[in-house]
């Protein structure tokens, strides 16, 4: 009996073709008759047309390729024509398993306090096999959640799940595709905006977005997977108008943290960090100040994503 093909995000990659065609069709014919009709509630029907848009652009990437922007190989050659490089790597401070355990007591009477993490880590590590990427997902949304509730009070963090992301121009060459996850911490009142349309564009000043991009594939080595990290950085980067975006490339036990810094007049670089583990050396056993660290570093980085790198107050230091 002939093997049955896997399926990735649910839908295989005929029925998402079909999923993109027919919706795409009545937009263009939307599109002509609002063409037609211009005169006659024309910005209620643009408003539609571009809601409609955004799902397609993002059912498109998954029929392009899964995450994105093509191989990492290509990425790279990419990154060399924007003229953005490495500029140095991130080494842990001495004392940053002192300093991750103190955060142990943000939110130790929530449901998602460190200890609950650090179980529920355990619960999966013996539950679910770890061998696609499915699997790493659970793993990587549950730091997320114990990370919201270490956030200072008064802001928010709101969490958006394959955040599209528009493309990227490369000698004329347009890529497109999403992210795995964005992380936007802001105020309350702007995060249930957020909820229902986390658009990039409506990141401001006083806002805060950390990208994290799942390594995909069967390939184990991690940083091979950092140009697909940096250039779904550099899409985010450029529709939310920052200069410097923080962000992590991860397969929810092993973790690169990641600075990309852009110029105004264009190229940029990135600072790399050394690779982190969840895990106690050379076992499968997981290291609760490990999770601890992690959780504490995406925690910190999510508040200053937009910011210059500062050895003073980081997990890291410049090496």
């Amino acid at each position: 009996m002939a093997s049955k093909q896997l399926r990735k995000y649910g839908l295989a990659n005929a029925e998402l073709t079909s999923a993109v065609v027919a919706p795409k069709a009545s937009v263009e014919k939307e599109r002509q008759e609002w063409v037609l009709n211009a005169a006659e509630d024309e910005a209620e029907d643009e408003a539609e047309l571009t809601q409609l848009g955004s799902p397609l652009q993002m059912l498109q990437s998954k029929v392009d390729g899964p995450q994105a922007y093509l191989s990492p190989g290509m990425i790279t050659d990419h990154l060399e024509k924007l003229d953005i490089s490495w500029s140095g790597s991130l080494e842990l401070n001495l004392d940053v398993v002192d300093r991750a355990v103190e955060t142990d007591s943000h939110g130790k009477d929530r449901l998602w306090s460190a200890d609950m993490l650090y179980e529920h880590l355990q619960f999966l590590d013996n539950l679910v096999q770890r061998k696609n990427e499915a699997a790493a997902r659970l793993w990587i949304d549950a730091f997320f959640y114990r990370v919201a509730t270490m956030i200072p009070g008064g802001l928010n963090m709101v969490l958006s799940v394959e955040q599209d992301v528009p493309s990227v121009t490369v000698s004329d060459k347009s890529l497109f595709g999403y992210v795995s996850w964005t992380a936007i911490v802001t105020s309350p009142e702007k995060s249930q905006m957020f909820l229902h349309q986390p658009a990039l564009q409506s990141i401001k000043s006083e806002d805060s977005a950390f990208v994290v991009s799942e390594a995909k594939g069967s390939n184990c080595d991690l940083k091979t997977h950092v140009p697909q990290a940096l250039f779904e950085m550099l899409g985010c980067a450029r529709h939310s108008g920052k200069l410097i975006m923080r962000g992590v490339v991860t397969n929810g036990r092993r973790w690169i943290f990641l600075i990309l810094m852009l110029n105004k007049d264009g190229g940029g670089s990135y600072l790399e960090s050394s690779e982190l583990h969840i895990n106690q050396a050379h076992t499968t056993k997981i290291f609760k100040q490990g999770v601890s660290l992690i959780s504490s570093i995406i925690a910190h980085w999510m508040m200053h994503s937009h910011e210059a790198f500062n050895a003073d107050n980081d997990f890291f230091t410049l090496g």
